[in-house]
């Protein structure tokens, strides 16, 4: 599911204007950014958290020419699922959760 597709899904289910949707849209990724990158986390109660992971700098061996590259350390962004969103992924309908009729593209 894409951005818009959220967006026409929320604004059809709310009858709300498709402007108002992705504008909140857009501002809530925006301040989960913000937190991830002022924090170092961000979660969201049943459904998982986010997390910046500095990952050391490593040497990898170029197959091409057989030399060694340095890859810079680096900070990433990791997510980890809650027990929640496992269980549905993994075909636990007892869960509840709200169904997203999704186009078969």
């Amino acid at each position: 599911m894409r951005h818009v597709d959220i967006v026409n899904v929320i604004s059809s289910e709310m009858n709300v204007d498709k402007k108002l949707v992705q504008s909140i849209l857009d501002r809530y990724f925006d301040l989960v950014v913000l937190s991830v990158a002022n924090r170092g986390r961000f979660s969201i109660r049943s459904f998982g958290s986010f997390r910046v992971v500095s990952r050391k700098a490593s040497v990898m061996r170029d197959p091409f020419n057989d030399r060694g590259m340095l890859i810079p350390s680096m900070k990433i962004l990791t997510f980890k699922a809650s027990k929640r969103v496992k269980k549905i992924i993994n075909g636990d309908v007892s869960v509840g959760f709200l169904e997203v009729k999704e186009d078969s593209k």
